[in-house]
């Protein structure tokens, strides 16, 4: 269990009113970490059962995470959190937390990237596609990633069992609040939301040197190879007193005048000296071979971008997917044990 995850479950028990009973899947508080691993506190005054393969502190019930002796609909809340990397099929693992959810029911879940190998048995690193791909089941999910842009350490998702549209409206508003809330702690790596991207362009140099960036900002033009632009990820250095400065990007026609085309800002805070500052904003469409120019800013001043021998900076520009049509199949789900409607061992 990380600092980092300890927290956004307890943001997501709060902002989504996690009801009970609750179901933690892999529970057990490993040697070392008895008590700071418990979640329960987060869910006080809510039926709670701590699943895990082995008996130990935080396991109330031994549970195949792949076979869930629980019967459907009986958890009004499940929690995956630093748990489905080992588990052998996390698909099958994921069909069960669905099926053991009551209708309008939520799952947290939290899942490493950039990750040293750790508790035995450990099988798997999840992308934050691969979590939403494993989250297909759910009507409704968001994902997130942590951490720098391209090199993620942890993925959060929380997905909700909607029976109907009211529903999926009320958790949308509520996902959407939370990297808000999630920013209000500054310490904390920004929550990345989850968008299909693919890259457009990327300008990436081992000689770069940093250029220092504040609120006067620094530009870059480039000519669209693509419509639907929706990201710019930028190549930052931040020094340990530059952590949670504010950066914007500005996306402007350079051969026209009037308001700029799109507009996002996000803190540069996170790990690493040198790393990837993503830049989110709804798709730009129609600027294939359009010139376009980009200006970056930060305020108060603090970090530096990356700028290459031949003057460009270092940056990746992407568009936004087009939805594939169909999804992935349905997970199997394994042969269930009977249960009188509560999770037992």
């Amino acid at each position: 269990m990380r600092d980092d995850v300890r927290a956004f479950v307890d943001l997501c028990s709060r902002l989504f009113a996690a009801a009970g009973p609750v179901v933690e899947i892999g529970a057990l508080q490993t040697p070392g970490q008895e008590g700071y691993a418990d979640l329960r506190p987060f869910f006080a005054g809510r039926p709670y059962f701590g699943c895990d393969l082995a008996r130990g502190a935080g396991v109330d019930c031994v549970q195949d995470a792949e076979a869930l002796g629980i019967a459907d609909g009986a958890a009004a809340t499940v929690i995956a959190a630093d748990s489905l990397e080992h588990v052998a099929d996390p698909f099958r693992a994921t069909g069960e937390i669905h099926r053991v959810l009551a209708p309008g029911g939520t799952a947290i879940v939290a899942v490493p990237f950039l990750f040293p190998i750790h508790y035995a048995p450990d099988y798997w690193r999840f992308t934050p596609e691969g979590v939403r791909r494993l989250l297909a089941p759910f009507p409704v999910a968001a994902v997130w990633s942590l951490g720098d842009a391209q090199w993620p350490h942890t993925v959060f998702a929380v997905a909700h069992k909607a029976i109907d549209d009211a529903g999926a409206a009320r958790f949308a508003a509520a996902a959407a609040q939370l990297p808000a809330r999630w920013d209000a702690t500054p310490v904390r790596d920004v929550l990345l939301p989850f968008v299909p991207v693919t890259s457009l362009l990327r300008r990436d140099d081992g000689a770069a040197q940093p250029v220092p960036l504040g609120p006067a900002g620094v530009e870059q033009e480039l000519v669209c190879p693509g419509d639907r632009l929706a990201r710019i990820d930028v190549r930052i250095e931040t020094p340990a007193d530059g952590r949670n400065r504010v950066v914007t990007v500005e996306v402007a026609d350079a051969e026209a005048l009037g308001p700029p085309l799109a507009r996002a800002a996000t803190r540069a805070c996170g790990f690493g000296d040198r790393r990837w500052l993503a830049l989110q904003f709804p798709a730009v469409g129609e600027v294939t071979g359009r010139r376009l120019r980009l200006r970056f800013a930060c305020t108060p001043p603090g970090i530096a971008l990356l700028r290459a021998p031949d003057g460009s900076l270092c940056f990746e520009a992407f568009r936004l997917r087009v939805p594939t049509a169909g999804g992935p199949p349905a997970a199997a789900r394994p042969p269930r044990n009977p249960s009188d409607g509560s999770p037992r061992g």
